[in-house]
């Protein structure tokens, strides 16, 4: 939501009056598409169908606004397109332990049982371990700054 925010603001900052009125016309038909996505996928997966129809929603605006964002820049050089999207391993670990998290909740996660929820939160404790440490490793503006944080100096 933060991302949206922030590339919204700049997005109506940066389009002319005409873009703005065309993209508010395109938010109401937006509206009516998220009505939909939510009714649809609440249909298929509960409450957490809405979640899933406001990532929708979401993903379109901002989808919208970082291609405002790019046709402003002169360049695709620009360090917001550069580093938009994590590396590939940070989005295979990232997904592995998604599964890895859903298979352990279906099988294994019982609230009766205190063993079995150890068990569950031990697995979420290890893979979002091995997710930061990825992200860490995998994302060089993030390990800038945990290397600044841990004054790490490398040679």
């Amino acid at each position: 939501m933060s991302v949206n925010g922030v590339s919204e603001c700049y997005s109506f900052a940066a389009m002319s009056k005409s873009q703005v009125d065309a993209y508010n016309y395109t938010l109401g038909l937006l509206s009516l598409a998220f009505l939909a996505v939510a009714w649809i996928c609440s249909n298929l997966f509960g409450p957490i169908g809405f979640i899933v129809a406001n990532c929708f929603n979401f993903s379109f605006r901002i989808f919208h606004n970082f291609n405002v964002i790019r046709k402003r820049k002169d360049s695709l050089s620009d360090p917001l397109v550069e580093n938009l999207w994590p590396k590939s391993g940070t989005l295979i670990m990232i997904f592995i332990s998604t599964v890895i998290c859903s298979v352990s909740e279906h099988f294994i996660y019982n609230p009766s049982l205190l063993k079995n929820i150890a068990i569950h939160l031990s697995i979420g404790l290890i893979t979002f371990s091995a997710s930061t440490l990825t992200v860490i490793t995998n994302e060089p503006v993030i390990k800038m700054q945990v290397m600044k944080i841990f004054k790490i100096h490398t040679s």
